[in-house]
Parts: structure tokens; sequence; C-alpha cells
């Protein structure tokens, strides 16, 4: 079954018939995304923040883990 402008690109609050593209004449325009930059970039800081700490903390894990397998190995 094909739906009828299913690969029209189009903004989403645009209506029928309406075509807008993403486009910003400047940086400070894309870092304000329409005045929801602030949202925008804090998701984005918040989740490498998220993935930043994770990284570390696995790391942080794995070298725990090799220096008890050594202390191990050291004890017998």
């Amino acid at each position: 079954m094909h739906r009828a402008r299913t690969r029209v690109r189009r903004r989403l609050d645009a209506q029928l018939g309406e075509t807008h593209l993403m486009n910003w004449n400047s940086l400070q325009e894309f870092v304000s995304m329409g005045g929801h930059g602030a949202f925008v970039w804090g998701a984005c800081l918040v989740s490498f923040a998220a993935l930043a700490c994770e990284t570390w903390l696995v790391h942080r894990r794995m070298r725990r883990a090799a220096l008890a397998i050594d202390r191990r190995g050291e004890d017998q």
C-alpha cells in the first residue's frame, strides 16, 4: 500500500502543501534552534555527560577487575 506524500520533505508543523526545509542563515540561528536551543543543546550536553561517565565507570571497573585477578595470581 502506498501512502501519498510519504517522502515529501517538510517541517513537522507545516500544513499540507507547504514545503519548508530547515535552513539557518547564521550560526546564531543554528544555535538558537528557533527558540528551542536551550533544550536541544542541554539534552546533547546531558547525553554526552552520561556517555562519558559510563565510559569512565566501565574503564574503572575493568581496571579493578584486572588488579583483582593479578592479586589472586600472586596469592597462589
